[in-house]
């Protein structure tokens, strides 16, 4: 038989018991799984400065490093718009310095008015092949990161992978930092971890 306390105390309703600590650890847990989408994102041509660790290029030169292999490129043409609605830094590198014919391609490219995404970002490592047929046409075996982004989304990548922004330009430099992938049909990319830089004579 109980006694009249616990018989008291048995009658009444109860309040809900506090939540456990056990529990708000486990809603904190859910809500850390689920983080907010990254915005994090550069809505103009220039960066306030080069990605981190990465050198630049002397002026008027422009390198790429792949799995540990460097290549050096003597030869640049840079084309540099900054308008509202159109920024471009666009890079084309050439006469690699060991004369094997690479190629380099990095590009920045945002704005309303660009006709595409709003933002497109790609480097490019034209791989030339050579065949022993000197009478054979070059055949460049093409690897990439590549990337469009509409305003305010994340970016859709195409090709390999990188940060956000892929090309980071502050005045005549620019680097990048990601994963080049071979595109489709190429017969021998070269593929991976990747850093860049060109500076524009």
């Amino acid at each position: 038989m109980l006694d009249p306390v616990e018989t008291e105390a048995a009658g009444e309703p109860q309040d809900a018991a506090p939540a456990s600590s056990t529990e708000e650890a486990e809603e904190q847990d859910e809500d850390a799984a689920a983080p907010a989408p990254s915005t994090d994102y550069l809505d103009e041509l220039y960066a306030d400065g080069l990605h981190e660790g990465v050198a630049p290029a002397a002026p008027g030169t422009a390198y790429i490093e792949i799995g540990g292999e460097r290549f050096e490129f003597t030869t640049l043409s840079c084309t540099v718009n900054d308008e509202p609605g159109r920024g471009q830094f666009i890079v084309s590198a050439s006469e690699e310095s060991t004369g094997s014919g690479h190629r380099l391609y990095l590009s920045r490219e945002i704005g309303a008015d660009l006709g595409f995404n709003f933002e497109n970002e790609h480097v490019q490592f034209a791989h030339l092949i050579d065949s022993g047929d000197d009478e054979a046409m070059a055949q460049y075996s093409n690897s990439m990161a590549q990337h469009g982004r509409d305003e305010g989304e994340e970016p859709d990548w195409l090709e390999g992978a990188g940060e956000s922004p892929l090309v980071r330009a502050v005045g005549d430099e620019a680097t990048a930092i990601g994963t080049l992938a071979g595109v489709m049909f190429a017969e021998e990319p070269l593929e991976g971890d990747f850093v860049a830089a060109a500076t524009c004579p």
